[in-house]
């Protein structure tokens, strides 16, 4: 698979490679060393030797945000904040809909079942008036139409509805 830049939408390999490609062509160009990425492979993982060395707790959180995320963590959700903001708007935007969609089914059943209770009543007085006993098959059938589109829905043979 991969990871994309969320700015450019290009495909790098490794983690690593997302990171020096933002630090190239997306990082802020400031000369402060607060705000400093890593530029390469080498500042990111450091070497056998440097791991073998141990650190103070003060250098250890002097790297580390008030979330305790480091900078290259603190800068790659910055990167994505504007994709989870627009999922998330996309998101409601669907939730909105389908209970708008929800509420109109209601209002359908709700009609569909006075529909029903009224055709037992004509078919109750259609026997008071004729007096005999002949038997009337209430049937109904709908018809659900997308509002959009004007495809209809209907039933496939594995048993899911399709919009065709």
């Amino acid at each position: 698979m991969g990871f994309i830049c969320p700015e450019c939408r290009v495909a790098q390999r490794s983690q690593l490679a997302l990171m020096e490609h933002y630090d190239t062509m997306h990082a802020p160009t400031t000369s402060s060393q607060d705000t400093r990425q890593p530029s390469s492979r080498r500042d990111l993982v450091p070497s056998s030797h440097e791991r073998g060395t141990t650190t103070s707790s003060s250098e250890r959180h002097s790297h580390t945000d008030a979330d305790g995320l480091s900078v290259d963590q603190r800068a790659f959700l910055d990167a994505l904040a504007p994709q989870l903001l627009e999922m998330k708007q996309a998101s409601r935007a669907i939730g909105n809909a389908l209970d708008h969609h929800n509420a109109q089914l209601d209002r359908l059943d709700a009609k569909s079942d006075k529909a029903k209770d009224d055709m037992r009543l004509v078919t109750a007085k259609a026997i008071n008036l004729t007096h005999t006993s002949m038997t009337i098959d209430v049937q109904f059938r709908c018809a659900l139409q997308e509002q959009h589109s004007r495809r209809f829905l209907t039933p496939t043979s594995h048993g899911d509805p399709v919009f065709r």
